[in-house]
């Protein structure tokens, strides 16, 4: 069986947005904080690669002015804290 629903405005209701999240982010069950720690994770997994690509395009070609050495050398160290401590470490948690 489909069911197809229809994105009205008129069917949004905070409070019904709300009432859904709400036992998400005040959860104290083990299975969604183990949930919630691997899609944070996830995102930040997400967020590494990006910075990862954003190197690599720097170094893509000889004497490419994409990025300064300091913006470099900055998104070198924050794709890696970022992929241990905000990947790596929620993930194997979670």
């Amino acid at each position: 069986m489909w069911v197809f629903y229809t994105r009205n405005p008129e069917t949004f209701s905070i409070a019904k947005f709300w009432g859904s999240l709400k036992p998400w982010l005040t959860t104290t069950d083990h299975k969604y904080v183990g949930i919630m720690y691997f899609l944070f994770g996830l995102f930040f997994f997400l967020v590494g690669g990006l910075l990862a690509l954003l190197f690599r395009v720097q170094l893509a070609l000889p004497e490419n002015d994409f990025l300064t050495y300091d913006e470099y050398n900055s998104f070198f160290t924050l794709h890696g804290t970022t992929m241990i401590f905000l990947a790596a470490m929620p993930m194997i948690a979670g």
